[in-house]
């Protein structure tokens, strides 16, 4: 069911969805905190249906600050933050267009992460907690999707972090290979990423063995940052680099 019309109620810190079925607050959706405290001091509020990609773009904007989010009616929740600032955002003829500096941009044209003629890189945070009451310890990070992901850090419940992880360097030949395996960097084995996870942590009282002597780190869950690089302004042969699911092999703790 599409987004009709969206009011953004400042002073009730909500947004709020007109469709077919009525009026409904689509900033519950596991973002009720964020909205509340965003709009209480936003000076201005952009918003707008992408018919290109079939969600509706919130920015609310606080002189130089701002936030510009991404509600999928599909999975009814908001999926992405964007790095762009229009003034006004809307759709013609399946296209998306946003103002910024009174010019008009047309979106989908340039490469993956391109706004107004600035290059970003592109990041996502995942929460990893199967078995969320076992403490466990995770020895590696695995992901699939394209070359060129990087682990930029990875903190469990414990405090505990590992080294970040470079991304996926291709070899061709097998020096080159043996090399890369000693190399802190992602490997690739039938299309799937891996890379072997160094504790990167401060010692505590106790441990005999700390930071880079230790692989893995423990604790209930671990908060996982992913990211990639921004693509050079003129990488024509830049393609869509998709992140399809992050993992990580672990083992239950003993103590």
């Amino acid at each position: 069911m599409a987004i009709e019309n969206t009011l953004q109620i400042k002073k009730r810190g909500c947004v709020l969805r007109l469709s077919a079925d009525g009026i409904t607050e689509i900033s519950s959706y596991g973002m009720h905190d964020f909205f509340r405290d965003e709009l209480a001091t936003a000076t201005k509020i952009v918003g707008g249906w992408n018919s290109h990609s079939k969600d509706y773009v919130l920015s609310i904007q606080s002189g130089s600050e701002y936030k510009t989010a991404t509600f999928d009616e599909g999975v009814l929740g908001w999926t992405s933050f964007s790095s762009y600032k229009p003034s006004h955002a809307f759709s013609l003829s399946n296209v998306f267009y946003t103002f910024n500096s009174g010019k008009l941009y047309q979106h989908y044209l340039g490469p993956y992460a391109r706004f107004y003629g600035v290059t970003y890189g592109s990041d996502v945070t995942i929460v990893l907690n199967s078995n969320p009451s076992v403490v466990k310890n995770f020895k590696t990070i695995n992901y699939e999707g394209g070359a060129g992901w990087e682990l930029e850090s990875m903190v469990a419940s414990s405090s505990d972090q590992t080294l970040p992880i470079g991304k996926y360097v291709f070899q061709d030949n097998l020096a080159s290979l043996e090399t890369q395996i000693w190399s802190n960097t992602f490997k690739r084995k039938e299309d799937k990423y891996f890379a072997n996870l160094i504790n990167n942590s401060p010692a505590v009282n106790g441990e005999i063995l700390y930071g880079a002597d230790m692989s893995g780190i423990k604790g209930f869950y671990s908060t996982v940052k992913m990211s990639i690089s921004p693509i050079t302004q003129f990488d024509t042969s830049a393609t869509k680099k998709e992140l399809f699911s992050v993992s990580s092999d672990v083992v239950e703790s003993s103590y």
